[in-house]
């Protein structure tokens, strides 16, 4: 699919504010933010931040292979100690709360076929700062441009 890294950083944005609003998969999130934020008061948050985003150029086609990488935080603040990681009735611990965030980027890895794919390559637990728990996952999501317009 062809798009532009504005396009796929929106889908996956688009993708994400839509599994918090009520009845989704990560309705109990209170907000996904698209960069770092001081000040935040209510739990659990996505954090959204681009790292990188490689090109490949496709052969003779015209066309370039992008990956853009990009972080998703979530935090959680939970004050009980045996439900941080594992949550139980309505508190979501840390692995709860990553594995609701992997099944909405699996339901369409395509972002409403925006993209080529969206590739969940490594989750890392931070536990330093009680009662916050976070998670770091990185995500590849693949596109594909015109080289010499890219769109």
């Amino acid at each position: 699919m062809s798009a532009k890294p504005q396009q796929a950083w929106t889908a996956l944005i688009d993708t994400l504010e839509a599994a918090i609003e009520p009845g989704e998969t990560l309705e109990y999130v209170k907000g996904v933010f698209e960069g770092v934020r001081e000040g935040i008061t209510s739990f659990p948050v996505l954090i959204v931040e681009p790292l990188s985003e490689p090109e490949t150029v496709a052969g003779f086609t015209g066309q370039t292979d992008v990956k853009l990488m990009v972080s998703v935080v979530g935090i959680i603040k939970v004050m009980s100690k045996e439900k941080q990681i594992v949550g139980s009735g309505d508190t979501k611990g840390i692995m709860d709360l990553k594995n609701d965030l992997a099944k909405v980027l699996s339901v369409d890895p395509t972002l409403g076929s925006v993209v080529t794919d969206t590739i969940i390559n490594s989750v890392e637990y931070d536990w330093r700062d009680y009662p916050h728990r976070a998670f770091t996952m990185d995500i590849e999501i693949q596109y594909r441009q015109t080289t010499k317009t890219r769109v």
